[in-house]
């Protein structure tokens, strides 16, 4: 592991890349990732899945303990229902209690480690040793989307000019919720991630790191 990260925190839009970027960054240094907002689409899914979309508040702690690596990787947590709910639960003050102590448990567990989400860099670790805010154009990021789960998107017969209108409400929703809304963490590095190739953004952010000694 490279010398200088300790708590890295990447912040964004929906489908900018910022989780990408976040898992290329923790490779790179060979330090954990967490992708905060892969913990409320896990919630979202464990609950519609246990039809308890009406009372979830009453289990949440047990449904937060039933976490692990394979629901993480479940491709149904990019459906659409499982956004939607996603995005109502976030609003929810209990929710985020109950799932910023699993990301504080995280944090404290890994002596590096980088976090991607929407409140990361804000309210999970504003100590963040590094923080980056990652957005691109809508229209990419639904194009983006699509891909990742063209399989369900084609069944369901959502077009990417929905999942367009459907990214850009996510964001009013996020950035005007009054619970802990999407902003640019003080003093984040604002990155465009809508033409430049992967590699590049990765070795500009690396290189920021690298250089801060």
């Amino acid at each position: 592991m490279n010398k200088h990260p300790k708590i890295i925190t990447f912040d964004g839009t929906a489908g900018s890349g910022k989780g990408t970027l976040a898992k290329r960054v923790a490779e790179y240094y060979g330090i954990s990732h967490l992708d905060t907002g892969k913990l409320y689409r896990a919630l979202a899914l464990v609950v519609i899945r246990n039809a308890k979309q009406d009372n979830y508040q009453a289990d949440l702690e047990e449904m937060v303990a039933s976490f692990n690596a394979k629901l993480f990787e479940d491709g149904d947590l990019y459906s659409e229902e499982v956004s939607k709910f996603a995005s109502k639960i976030a609003a929810d003050q209990k929710v985020r209690e109950a799932l910023f102590d699993y990301q504080q448990d995280f944090i404290k567990s890994n002596q590096s480690c980088v976090l991607d989400g929407r409140d990361t860099g804000s309210v999970i670790a504003p100590q963040a040793d590094y923080k980056f805010y990652v957005d691109a154009n809508s229209k990419v990021r639904a194009e983006r989307r699509y891909a990742q789960n063209q399989d369900y998107y084609d069944q369901a017969g959502i077009s990417v000019a929905e999942i367009e209108a459907n990214i850009n409400a996510r964001d009013e929703s996020d950035k005007n919720r009054a619970l802990s809304p999407l902003v640019v963490p003080e003093h984040a590095v604002v990155i465009d991630n809508t033409e430049l190739p992967l590699d590049e953004i990765v070795k500009k952010i690396t290189d920021l790191i690298d250089s801060d000694g």
